[in-house]
């Protein structure tokens, strides 16, 4: 949500017949949804990899990728 407000993405009504409809609906409270591909590309590259680092030990990485290079 907050990338859609931030980015003010434009919304798509979810789809009534859909079978996750009314679960999707008791989540978000909402009945509009909004596509990733709506993000510029470059926002969308940077939110991937900020979102993967976030997830990471980089100083694990790193020792992983000396090691890997020493061998």
């Amino acid at each position: 949500m907050e990338q859609i407000t931030k980015y003010r993405l434009p919304s798509n009504p979810a789809k009534e017949k859909s079978a996750r409809f009314a679960e999707y609906v008791k989540s978000t409270g909402s009945t509009k949804t909004w596509e990733c591909e709506a993000l510029d590309p470059d926002i969308l590259r940077r939110a991937v990899h900020d979102a993967i680092l976030s997830a990471t030990d980089v100083e694990q990485l790193n020792a992983v990728q000396e090691l890997q290079a020493a061998e």
